[in-house]
């Protein structure tokens, strides 16, 4: 590879980690429900015990989101996933 392709490649994977941090860090700034306040909101809709929580990044939103795995009343796992910004619930399977 010349050196300057590879130079070019260095500025641009530069970048898109600068670009990346800089929307994380802008996600994490947003945040209006924490990881307790967004397990209590799915706990409210999907009674039950907690069992796991992952935490990822929504780049389309620019929030991040909390999924729990829930066992249900009738001993079923359930994931509710909750906008971390929003406090809503997008998504129960």
């Amino acid at each position: 590879m010349k050196k300057k392709t590879r130079n070019i490649l260095i500025i641009i994977v530069g970048i898109a980690i600068i670009l990346g941090v800089g929307a994380y860090s802008f996600a994490t700034a947003n945040i209006n429900y924490n990881k307790e306040q967004s397990q209590e909101i799915a706990l409210q809709r999907i009674p039950g015990e907690v069992t796991d929580i992952e935490t990822e990044f929504e780049i389309e939103d620019i929030t991040l989101e909390y999924t729990f795995l829930i066992i249900d009343e009738e001993n079923v796992m359930q994931e509710v996933t909750v906008n971390s910004k929003s406090g809503a619930i997008t998504g129960i399977n």
